[in-house]
């Protein structure tokens, strides 16, 4: 019997070069999702962005002894690392949250070298920031209360003051609208010095001594310095409302204190610019005052997309109110809390400019309220 062999098949033309041309299709599939993930990362995720996005130097405005910042501008972190990397003797930190990975990492190289001591909110102290500080055995004390130790103030060698509304956190950089202010003055420093020496020997809120100092000059510039709830922090924004000739602009986080809210009113009533911009969810609390003003005719502006963190008045072009202190009860009576009144229409022009820029980024209260 004859057989007959079957014609043989050519071989599949899977040759090396379509063997790598696979792997290759498959290496760009990995690195197109990982890109993929990346870029949602960055929308999505403040510590992403902090991988993917720094500015450096940080972009602020300056005279001979302030600078300010904004982190609609720039990442105030990296200037605040520089001031701690610089520092001779000693850094003391009061700060309602702490988990910024710049500053901590800045305190951590420093901790061996300089005293560091820490005061921060108790709701926050286990947090990840405030867990490393403590683990590398930086001395930390927390207020241990229900009121806030809402202050957000660094105080270097006896010289030099951080403060404003800026959380030293990812959010503070990232998500929020914050100023923070840099003034170069022992005077100054020696004040937040005060305060923080009472808070670190345990007296926090309605208990705090008043043993601090109101009133500085420095090169020709009026600042003056109040703690809450010992120095009437309300009083005296009240005070400068009174004193406005021209307008009066705010950005506020939380507003439900009724005082100051009537003190714009009757600036309003004697014909005055009033106008402001609260962050978003204040249309949703009751106790807010941003219908009442929008009813009494103020133009009134909600955020939308950033948090509206600004604790900030600017009036008659020269003045600023900035710090920690929210317009609230809660603030002024209860809270661990500060505020700067300083004259300089050069730094009210920065915070005017910030102001513009946060207003052009939010809607009126008549679309916000649909």
């Amino acid at each position: 019997m004859i057989m007959v062999a079957q014609a043989r098949r050519p071989a599949p033309k899977y040759t090396v070069a379509r063997k790598r041309g696979k792997r290759s299709s498959d290496v760009l599939a990995w690195i197109a999702l990982f890109l993929l993930l990346a870029v949602i990362g960055v929308f999505v995720s403040p510590a992403a962005k902090r991988f993917f996005y720094q500015v450096v130097p940080p972009r602020h405005h300056e005279g001979p002894f302030w600078e300010v910042y904004f982190t609609s501008q720039c990442q105030p972190e990296f200037r605040l690392a520089e001031l701690i990397r610089g520092a001779r003797r000693e850094v003391h930190l009061a700060l309602y949250d702490l988990n910024n990975p710049e500053v901590i990492n800045a305190l951590l190289a420093r901790k061996n070298e300089i005293e560091i001591r820490i005061i921060t909110e108790t709701d926050n102290s286990s947090s990840w920031g405030v867990s490393r500080l403590r683990d590398a055995g930086i001395p930390l004390k927390m207020d241990d209360r229900n009121p806030l130790m809402h202050n957000k103030f660094v105080v270097i060698d006896d010289s030099v003051v951080w403060t404003g509304s800026y959380n030293l956190t990812e959010r503070g950089s990232f998500v929020n609208y914050d100023n923070a202010v840099v003034i170069f003055s022992p005077a100054v420093a020696a004040n937040y010095e005060a305060e923080f020496g009472e808070m670190w020997s345990g007296y926090f809120g309605a208990g705090s001594p008043v043993n601090t100092n109101c009133c500085f000059v420095i090169d020709g510039m009026e600042i003056e310095n109040y703690f809450a709830p010992e120095d009437g922090a309300t009083a005296r924004i009240i005070s400068e409302i009174s004193l406005a000739k021209k307008e009066i602009r705010f950005m506020v986080y939380s507003f439900t204190d009724r005082a100051i809210a009537g003190a714009l009113m009757n600036k309003k009533g004697q014909g005055l610019v009033v106008e402001g911009i609260f962050n978003r969810d204040q249309m949703k609390d009751e106790n807010s005052v941003c219908r009442s003003l929008a009813e009494g005719g103020i133009p009134v502006y909600f955020s939308k997309k950033r948090t509206l963190h600004h604790k900030v008045m600017i009036i008659d072009s020269s003045v600023v109110i900035t710090g920690s202190f929210n317009f609230t009860k809660s603030a002024n009576t209860k809270n661990d809390e500060n505020i700067l009144i300083i004259r300089n229409p050069e730094i009210a022009r920065a915070y005017l400019e910030e102001y513009e820029r946060v207003r052009e980024k939010s809607e009126t209260a008549e679309a916000a309220m649909k």
